[in-house]
Formats: C-alpha cells, sequence, structure tokens
C-alpha cells in the first residue's frame, strides 16, 4: 500500500489519498466509559445528511478505500445511520461502524444488515456485570450480550449479509486475565460466534488518558500511523489532527470550507508529518505526550514476520 510505503519511509508530503475516513455521524453518547477522554466540550449535534453525501463523494473520488461511522460518539444514536450506511456502499467503499451495542435491538440489526454494512465492531469493556458497570457507565453486560448474539444469528442466518463481526473485549491488565477471559468467550458465544475476537487493553488517546500511558518499555521511535492512514472528520465537518483527538482540540481543516484532498496534503498535516516524523513535537498539541511513536522494534520487522507466518499457512517455522 501506498500509505504504509510513505510512512515506513517518514514521507512528509503525500501523494496518495488516505486509506480510511473516520466520519462521525454525531458526537453524542449513551454512556461514560472511564477509558475514553471525550470530555462533552464539543457541542452536540448530527452530521446532515446533504453533507455526508458531499464528503462521500469526495472520499470515492479520491479512492478513498473505507469509511469508518465513528469517531467520539456512539453511531447507532444517529437517527440515519441505515441510510447513512446505504450512500457508503452505493459508492462502493467499505462501511464500517464500532458500538457499544447497548442500543442495537433487533430492527436496528436488520436495517443495518440489510443497508450492506461491511463491517460491525462490538466494544464491550469486561466480562462481568460488576466490571462493566465500572468500566462502561450506563451499560449492562447481559443487554449488550443479548444484543450481540442477535446481530450474529441475524447476520449468519442472512443470505445477503455481507457484514463481518468483530468482538473487542477492553480488560486492564488481559495478560494475567487471559484464560478467564477465553473461558468467558467460549461460554457466552455458544452457537453463534463473531468472525473475529480481539482481546484488548485500555491504550492512552496519545498520551490524554495517563492512568493508561504506557512505561517508556518500548525504546524504537517511529511515527504512529494515523497521519498517514486515515482522516478524521466531525459531524460538523470540520477536520481534526487524528482519531485520537476525540474533542477536537486540534482541527486542522473543514470540509464546508475546503476540499478533502487540499486538506489532507495541506499546510496542517504536513507540517505535523514533519514534526512526527523528526521526533520534533515537543510543542505540538497530543503529538507531543502521544506514546504511539514508541515501538520495540521498527515496524517493518513486525510486517515482514506477519507476512511470512500467512505465506506458511499460519504454521511458525
Amino acid at each position: 500500500m501506498h500509505w504504509r510505503l510513505s510512512w515506513y519511509l517518514k514521507q512528509t508530503r503525500l501523494r496518495h489519498p488516505p486509506q480510511f475516513i473516520n466520519l462521525e455521524p454525531t458526537n453524542a453518547c449513551n454512556l461514560s466509559c472511564i477509558w475514553c477522554v471525550a470530555d462533552r466540550s464539543r457541542t452536540k449535534g448530527m452530521l446532515s445528511l446533504s453533507l455526508a453525501e458531499n464528503i462521500l463523494d469526495q472520499a470515492a473520488a479520491a479512492k478513498v478505500r473505507e469509511v469508518r461511522l465513528f469517531l467520539a460518539g456512539e453511531p447507532l444514536l444517529y437517527p440515519h445511520i441505515t441510510a447513512l450506511v446505504s450512500l457508503v456502499n452505493e459508492r462502493n467503499l467499505k462501511s464500517v461502524i464500532h458500538t457499544n451495542a447497548m442500543l442495537l435491538t433487533e430492527e436496528m440489526s436488520n436495517d443495518i444488515i440489510g443497508a450492506g454494512l461491511s463491517e460491525i465492531s462490538f466494544s464491550v469493556n469486561g466480562i462481568t456485570s460488576r466490571e462493566v458497570s465500572e468500566n462502561q457507565p450506563g451499560a449492562d453486560l447481559y443487554t449488550m450480550i443479548a444484543n450481540i448474539r442477535t446481530f450474529l444469528s441475524l447476520s449468519n442466518n442472512s443470505p445477503d449479509s455481507v457484514t463481518s463481526t468483530i468482538l473487542q473485549i477492553i480488560r486492564k491488565r488481559h495478560d494475567r486475565q487471559r484464560a478467564e477471559t477465553r473461558r468467558f468467550i467460549r461460554e457466552t458465544f455458544i452457537q453463534e460466534r463473531p468472525d473475529r475476537i480481539l482481546l484488548l487493553e485500555p491504550h492512552s488517546w496519545s498520551g490524554q488518558l495517563t492512568s493508561c500511558s504506557e512505561d517508556s518499555k518500548h525504546t524504537v521511535y517511529h511515527p504512529c500511523q494515523p497521519l498517514w492512514q486515515g482522516m478524521s472528520i466531525g459531524w460538523d465537518g470540520r477536520v481534526f489532527l487524528c482519531c485520537g483527538d476525540l474533542n477536537g482540540s486540534v482541527p486542522v481543516g473543514d470540509m464546508t470550507r475546503s476540499s478533502l484532498m487540499e486538506i489532507w496534503l495541506g499546510t496542517e498535516l504536513t507540517e505535523a508529518r514533519c514534526a512526527v516524523a523528526g521526533n520534533k513535537r515537543a510543542n505540538r498539541p497530543l503529538c507531543s505526550s502521544c506514546d504511539a511513536v514508541w515501538w520495540n522494534k521498527h515496524p517493518l520487522m513486525a510486517d515482514m514476520r506477519r507476512a511470512a507466518w500467512r505465506l506458511t499457512g499460519g504454521m511458525d517455522r
């Protein structure tokens, strides 16, 4: 991929479009997750379908591959989410939703499956009712699991469904709890299983969530990926520095005034790439505290190992 090569080489004047865009249907949310940095400082609002069509037309023309219909809020709160999925698919773009599943009713599931949703991921922050209620205030584990099971059943039994499913279970200290997490998964998803299951730990949101910032164990510096890979657009058309900027603290453009490619190749994002590529981040908001720039080895090494693993059929040599 062009973006990956330019990222490996730390090129700052890009020729390729973003691989994906985050297009935010709304920044409103029904939960108050303790590992989310959205601080309610942005005005709450909803993406207009006319603005969405304009952005999606530009994304298709630029050959963007994927549209992620989420950023700071819960996308299922958006009243036109089914129509938005259809607009993405009409332009032959991959449509993705990330949800806490609390609002994923059977009717909603049928609607977005029928609209041709490409991928959906479910975020569950724990494996017990108490753990989930503490980590995702306002959530109920049994409701989330019931809704996810219903979605899986409907999708798996629909001959027209193209939706791939991902379950993300987020817990602190997963390395010490992996066995019990896997047992929970086996017992919970006996008949219908997601296509992928990810066991994750909470991240620091570009260093903003200090309780989750990594200790400086990694010593290899390499730029984080988002500035080379994707563009994040708020519900009102403002473009933010990266997908970690949930509060819109570093605006870099406005889709109501400039085109997608003008912003992507523009001064603000180019200067940010230069600063990150050269590790001159000290005075740059978000970038200065971001811990996503530290690796245990050059990322190319990990990608080459992963490619070799796939070529051998997933078997260790």
